[in-house]
């Protein structure tokens, strides 16, 4: 899983996305992306794939948290194991690309209140399921779902794997 936001042209910082203006919020063009990626442990079946667009309005609210691309980045690995769970019951390993995020996952626990909300439904969707995930640290680079979730899907077309779509909006709210 990976997550990634971009405010156009401009060069916000984080900080002052939380600053901005009605009729700011309206003429930036806000690029953002949660990316993830199953590849099962047969060959038999092709990976699959998804990229999620965060509502603008989610954006907005967690701009004002100075820990938004952790956030971001957790709530990206959420993804597989809402989505995929069938397919990632008992152990598993999950590539992660952000090291606060591999931390409050590892241990179960993070120093923000939004942190330990998705921290723990992560766990406790986790046990339902009966998964033991795995988060190891790697580079952005070699993460399979680094191009995913900026949007660029060639290698994965390339390589076969099968793309899923789903509305964020549904997702978050869920």
């Amino acid at each position: 899983s990976d997550a990634h936001i971009k405010v156009g042209e401009v060069g916000y910082r984080l900080q002052d996305l939380a600053k901005l203006a009605d009729q700011d919020w309206e003429r930036i063009a806000l690029e953002n992306g949660v990316g993830a990626v199953l590849i099962p442990a047969t060959t038999e079946v092709a990976p699959v794939y998804i990229h999620m667009t965060i509502p603008t309005d989610i954006v907005r609210k967690g701009a004002q948290n100075r820990d938004y691309i952790y956030l971001l980045e957790t709530l990206a690995a959420f993804v597989p194991l809402f989505l995929w769970g069938a397919a990632l019951r008992g152990p598993f390993i999950h590539f992660v690309d952000n090291t606060a995020s591999q931390g409050a996952l590892t241990k179960g626990d993070s120093r923000s209140d939004a942190g330990n909300c998705l921290v723990g439904a992560y766990w406790r969707h986790a046990m339902t399921l009966r998964s033991v995930p795995w988060f190891t640290r790697v580079r952005s680079e070699l993460n399979p779902a680094d191009n995913i979730n900026k949007g660029y899907f060639s290698r994965a077309t390339a390589r076969g794997w099968r793309k899923m779509t789903m509305d964020a909006g549904a997702f978050c709210a869920a």
